[in-house]
């Protein structure tokens, strides 16, 4: 058990660097509820290791994702890919609680060595990095060319910050 684990974070940090699509991981309903778990752990342990994040946000966070995974799933359908439904759901899924735990462990260990400012940055960087990796899952998963799964993936940040911002609005000085 322990060794398919590995092999499974192996192929989601592979799809991280863009070097395996969706196709490499298992058509598995338990795959698919072990991304799921631990997407929800990263995004408690983001909650709990970013300063300004609350359950609220994580709330959100997790209702814009489902609502994001429902749309990939209706564009598989629609693309006539259905049968690639669940791989790529536990792709995108475990590739993003991986990037959630990276972005919340690197703000935990870095925050002392370089500061807050810096950090952010870093983070935030880790954070852009999942719109490609989203779009590169997608177009592989629909067998389109990875500009289009870019697009895809765009449009999914930019309805996700909308709803954040619907949910949060910024404060005017």
């Amino acid at each position: 058990m322990i060794v398919h684990v590995r092999a499974l974070l192996e192929t989601w940090f592979d799809i991280i660097r863009l070097r395996k699509g969706p196709d490499a991981v298992p058509r598995s309903p338990v795959v698919f509820a072990l991304a799921v778990a631990l997407w929800l752990a990263s995004g408690i342990a983001f909650v709990l290791m970013i300063e300004g994040f609350d359950m609220k946000d994580f709330i959100v966070g997790i209702l814009t994702g489902v609502t994001v995974l429902l749309c990939y799933a209706a564009i598989l359908n629609f693309c006539g890919k259905a049968e690639r439904t669940i791989q790529t759901l536990s792709a995108i899924v475990g590739c993003g609680a991986l990037l959630t735990f990276a972005m919340a462990a690197g703000n935990l260990i870095l925050v002392p060595l370089v500061g807050a400012g810096l950090t952010g940055n870093i983070v935030f960087l880790i954070f852009l990095w999942s719109v490609p990796v989203e779009g590169h899952i997608i177009s592989r998963a629909i067998d389109r060319h990875f500009l289009f799964g870019l697009a895809l993936a765009l449009a999914a940040l930019f309805f996700q910050i909308y709803v954040d911002l619907a949910v949060n609005p910024l404060e005017t000085p």
